[in-house]
């Protein structure tokens, strides 16, 4: 789901402005009431560097219509709020995803699910109870209401089974070198910007096993494992590096079956520990004329 910053920063129904009562947003809605007021004169140094990450544009399944939504509202939006805009090539991004499996995906149902404390990034959910190991009540509701999960949880035992322990003391040395690359991209730019996901949003898979004709006919566990399958190789790799991101509406694209658009979502990703900055860009983006807008005929 892509979300808007703007509700964050406009005024409440009872006229109290937000960053009023809540003191850590006063930064961004001062940010945003500067830029309302700023005109960068020509030639001065620009508000902000916006850098394309070039491969994440070119990742498999990604949608060219997609891909140039991102692209077109990006320059525009950013360089009509002052900004420079322009492509940066991080090569290892093109690893992300893979260097992101091999590193956590062996344990991450049992740290999500089963309670177990983790060494990379990610934070346990206290109001769940886990049931694990995971049984087959924990599926059948699962695969009724949240099959992301059941997917999360085939995954580490997918890995477990195929993948040694030193892959992934391997893959999280992997994570310090791409870490490294970004933070490299972002002496020189103050946000790096990709498509948040290759495509629009896809069906829903059919979760019901029917008997098929043909045996060779995919299980709903492989519909759902093919669906999910690249859909985060712009978003995973900064969850091993820890770098802020944040996805805003941009655009719309045509759907897998045609006929009609969905919403194109658009990743920024700023300096480690800087959300603040993400934001900012993010508000500098709307400023610019970036928003959904009305769906397209």
């Amino acid at each position: 789901m892509t979300v808007s910053i703007h509700a964050w920063v406009r005024k409440a129904p009872c006229g109290t402005r937000f960053n009023d009562t809540t003191k850590s947003w006063r930064p961004l809605a001062a940010f945003g009431a500067q830029l309302e007021r700023l005109k960068r004169p020509s030639g001065s140094k620009p508000l902000l560097r916006v850098g394309l990450i070039t491969e994440s544009f070119q990742i498999g399944g990604m949608s060219e219509e997609v891909a140039e939504t991102v692209r077109s509202a990006a320059i525009k939006c950013f360089t009509a709020q002052g900004a420079e805009v322009s492509e940066v090539s991080i090569p290892m991004h093109t690893l992300g995803a893979t260097i992101w499996t091999a590193a956590v995906r062996n344990q991450m149902a049992s740290h999500a699910f089963g309670g177990r404390a983790t060494d990379m990034l990610t934070h346990d959910m206290p109001h769940l109870s886990p049931i694990w190991p995971s049984n087959q009540e924990f599926y059948n509701v699962l695969s009724k209401h949240n099959p992301a999960v059941v997917l999360t949880i085939l995954g580490e035992t997918l890995m477990t089974d195929a993948m040694p322990l030193s892959a992934q003391r391997k893959a999280h040395r992997h994570v310090l070198e791409l870490r490294a690359a970004y933070d490299d991209a972002l002496h020189h730019f103050d946000v790096l910007v990709t498509p948040t996901t290759p495509t629009v949003a896809p069906p829903l898979p059919d979760m019901e096993d029917h008997p098929e004709p043909d045996p060779t006919a995919p299980s709903s566990v492989e519909r759902m494992l093919r669906l999910a399958a690249g859909s985060t190789n712009n978003t995973s790799p900064f969850n091993a590096t820890g770098h802020p991101g944040l996805s805003v509406p941009c655009g719309w694209a045509a759907s897998a079956h045609g006929g009609y658009k969905l919403p194109v979502g658009m990743q920024i990703v700023g300096r480690r520990l800087d959300d603040l900055g993400v934001l900012k860009a993010a508000k500098m983006f709307e400023l610019g004329g970036g928003k959904l807008g009305p769906r397209p005929a």
